[in-house]
């Protein structure tokens, strides 16, 4: 029987006590189920780290993108297979890869899962005043406007629960009118080469970046890995990029904005501390910042059909 250890955060908005069970009994005829609640990120990703080592099969992240990017960063690059079971507020990494939004239906999608995908991942090298981070992110990176927003968001943690998508347009729209009305490019990017000037990075790793209620928001109509590099984070031109990621154009049409897809490599120097963002986790506040392409470097257990 194979095994699975089942990483859950309990503090996740649509996690509860009574769905942990049913999971867990949904899974346990089909697979050696070791249930495992953490107490932080960082014994998240070091469990996770320890199953991988250990040879177990599956790791399953049960919980919002948080879980899943600590998973992912526990697993990326070895032979355990990541699965997932939606509990939180945006659940952006599950939508993008097909999983019900159901946990108990997650589960059993788990269970009929019969293959394996491998995913494309960018790794994360940067560094700040005391600060340096290495990261794998799944689903997304921001270098700026993204990750403010992240963090404006975070200081409302509350707001989430319920009511997500408008608690994250009030903090998108508070960002973007106190900090980036009139905030002039300030980070110097070089994309596979090519150099550029911008207020704010954002990465897209897959086909979707994230998603506005039900509406999926893609930055790169052509797939990721794709960098989005704006010239000048205005309202105005946020407002226009997000109009044409909701319709699925390309927003490189819009002035001042230059979209790289797909890239291997991106390097970023900021004049002055910049915050960053990965898979919607607000990593710190840095000066420079190197992102790598890893195609194939995270297995995915593919949900099977359910009724």
């Amino acid at each position: 029987m194979r095994r699975l250890l089942l990483m859950a955060n309990p503090a996740a908005s649509g996690f509860t006590a009574m769905l942990h069970r049913a999971v867990v009994a949904t899974l346990r005829p089909h697979f050696e189920v070791t249930p495992v609640w953490p107490d932080d990120p960082l014994q998240a990703e070091a469990e996770a780290a320890a199953a991988a080592a250990a040879g177990i099969e599956v790791v399953a992240a049960m919980g919002g993108d948080g879980i899943v990017h600590r998973v992912a960063n526990g697993i990326t690059g070895t032979r355990s297979c990541l699965a997932v079971i939606p509990a939180g507020t945006s659940n952006v990494f599950a939508r993008i890869t097909g999983h019900p939004r159901r946990g108990v239906a997650a589960a059993e999608a788990i269970v009929a899962a019969s293959r394996v995908t491998d995913l494309t991942t960018i790794r994360i090298d940067a560094t700040g005043p005391g600060v340096a981070i290495e990261r794998v992110a799944v689903f997304a990176a921001g270098l700026g406007y993204d990750a403010d927003v992240i963090r404006e968001s975070e200081r409302r943690p509350l707001g989430k629960v319920g009511a997500g998508t408008i608690h994250y347009t009030r903090s998108s729209l508070r960002v973007a009118f106190a900090g980036y009305r009139n905030r002039h490019p300030d980070i110097s990017v070089t994309v596979d080469g090519t150099t550029s000037r911008a207020a704010t990075v954002i990465v897209q790793v897959h086909d979707q970046l994230t998603f506005l209620g039900r509406r999926a928001l893609t930055l790169s109509p052509e797939g990721g890995p794709a960098a989005i590099a704006i010239q000048r984070a205005t309202p105005w031109r946020l407002l226009r990029v997000v109009a044409a990621a909701a319709r699925h154009r390309h927003p490189g049409t819009v002035p001042g904005v230059t979209v790289r897809h797909p890239f291997t490599e991106l390097e970023a120097v900021a004049d002055d501390v910049t915050g960053l963002e990965a898979d919607g986790e607000f990593l710190g506040e840095i000066t420079r910042m190197r992102l790598t392409v890893m195609p194939a470097s995270l297995r995915l257990l593919v949900p099977g059909a359910v009724r």
